[in-house]
């Protein structure tokens, strides 16, 4: 077959040969857009390997609240401390008590949260408070709240948080590395699939980071006020609990003892009657 008559076949078979070139095309985009999209997810999922391995070795991590541990830190020399107290104790003036307490509450700029003041036998009061001052007068206060009234016991809890607030504070800042690398990524795609990946990635991460922030601003409150628990009772008289009894409690003690009285008679009467008969019937006998 000579040159001219294979080139009259292929023309007579354009169509076949355009589908052909077409569908080699369609082929080789598939592929390579796969590609691409596989590179983007590979990126992703290699960053999230390489951050979950090193957050895991650092922080115990893996949670949405990561595991800050109790580690001491003797390296860090300023010392976070939080302190706690319990007091009780006993007052004559109730009115001046209360009224040194809510004056010394105030001197020293701490928040009275909860107030809980009953009466016993309806003049004797109880009161229950829990005090948050600023950690700087927290001794000041506490010195105070022992000169109200005769203190009848006394507790006090220190803690060192020093290890899990700086481990917070660095996962937070490893937290937001790691979302500003999904930024990154996500500036820098033009793949939607990746895009779309990355925007849920970066919501997630910045709840978590919400979450981590959280906590920290727990953590500060508990740093820059201490809590005092504090309970302070009206000290009551030798004689308090003495009750004299009224008409109507011996008015109840009376019959009570009636009854028991006739129910004694109605027990012991046929005894009785039924010895007056034989006593009776003894004498007749002897009569006759």
């Amino acid at each position: 077959m000579g040159f001219k008559e294979q080139l009259a076949k292929i023309t007579d078979n354009w169509l076949l040969i355009v589908l052909f070139v077409f569908g080699f095309f369609m082929v080789f985009f598939v592929i390579a857009g796969g590609g691409i999209r596989s590179m983007g997810s590979a990126n992703i999922m290699a960053m999230d390997s390489s951050y979950s391995k090193g957050y895991s070795e650092s922080y115990g991590g893996g949670n949405y609240y990561p595991n800050t541990g109790d580690s001491l830190m003797p390296e860090v020399v300023n010392r976070i401390i939080i302190k706690t107290a319990s007091m009780s104790t006993t007052v004559k003036d109730w009115d001046k008590s209360e009224s040194d307490l809510k004056s010394y509450i105030k001197s020293n700029d701490a928040i009275l949260t909860t107030e809980n003041v009953n009466a016993a036998y309806g003049k004797y009061n109880n009161g229950y408070y829990t005090i948050n001052v600023p950690t700087d007068k927290y001794d000041a206060l506490i010195t105070q709240l022992k000169s109200i009234g005769e203190v009848q016991s006394f507790s006090e809890r220190a803690n060192d948080i020093t290890g899990s607030y700086v481990k917070l504070q660095d996962i937070i800042v490893a937290e937001k590395a790691r979302l500003d690398s999904y930024e990154k990524l996500y500036a820098s795609s033009n793949n939607v699939d990746e895009k779309i990946k990355l925007m849920d990635r970066i919501y997630n991460q910045k709840n978590t980071i919400s979450g981590l922030e959280y906590q920290l601003a727990n953590q500060n409150e508990r740093i820059d006020y201490s809590q005092i628990s504090f309970t302070m009772q009206e000290k009551r008289p030798t004689h308090a609990n003495v009750v004299f009894a009224t008409f109507a409690d011996l008015w109840s003690s009376f019959k009570q003892s009636l009854n028991v009285m006739l129910y004694i008679i109605a027990y012991v009467l046929p005894f009785l009657l039924l010895w007056l008969l034989i006593w009776v019937i003894i004498k007749i006998a002897k009569r006759t």
